[in-house]
């Protein structure tokens, strides 16, 4: 067994006899299992649409806007509406004809963005009401999604851009949101040099 892992095992051994035994343990024991805590934790919301009932004039039926974007942090609790665009890390959503993703050009050279209104509930999670949109510069909407439904395809008075030409946009009934909190690269490593300094002072009462 590498020597790493026996004193990870051993700081696993540590922790659990902890409160076994004199409070300074107890004391050394609770400030391991603290520190991956205060490592800042990413959230990503996926957003599942319902089937087009009326799907215009480039998509189909079966397609469905499907997405996700990722906060840099989860959102609050109780939200009315407030705009968390400046949150959003990264973001990719597909109407079932075209990809849509932060940092990438559009035919016309322009960078996809998406604005946020969220409202939450008490537990953080997506309720109505809400608005999402991306756009490709400051032309109009490619996708907006709110409580009422989903729009997918250009539309207005903007310029058309390739694929999405079409001024007959396919429409969709309000999807379901969910979460997932993503611990950042920095939590492991945390963990495991926790259980590492453990495991190294218990080898060394334990040779005295």
């Amino acid at each position: 067994m590498r020597p790493a892992l026996r004193l990870a095992l051993r700081g696993l051994g540590f922790i659990e006899s902890a409160a076994r035994h004199a409070p300074r343990w107890i004391i050394v024991a609770a400030v391991i299992v603290a520190l991956p805590s205060a490592a800042h934790a990413l959230a990503i919301y996926t957003y599942q649409g319902a089937t087009y009932y009326s799907p215009g004039a480039e998509h189909t039926s079966d397609m469905r806007i499907t997405g996700e974007v990722t906060f840099d942090a989860p959102l609050a609790p109780n939200l009315d509406f407030a705009d968390v665009s400046t949150a959003v890390v990264d973001f990719h959503f597909n109407d079932g004809y075209w990809d849509f993703k932060k940092g990438v050009f559009t035919p016309m050279a322009n960078l996809y963005s998406l604005t946020a209104q969220l409202s939450t509930d008490a537990l953080g999670a997506i309720v109505g009401p809400y608005s999402l949109s991306i756009r490709a510069g400051t032309f109009d909407p490619y996708l907006l999604i709110d409580q009422g439904g989903a729009t997918a395809g250009h539309f207005g008075s903007g310029p058309c851009v390739p694929p999405s030409c079409s001024r007959e946009p396919a429409l969709a009934q309000a999807g379901t949101w969910s979460s997932t909190p993503v611990p950042e690269p920095s939590t492991a490593p945390l963990v495991m040099g926790g259980l590492l300094i453990a495991g190294w002072v218990r080898r060394r009462d334990e040779s005295r």
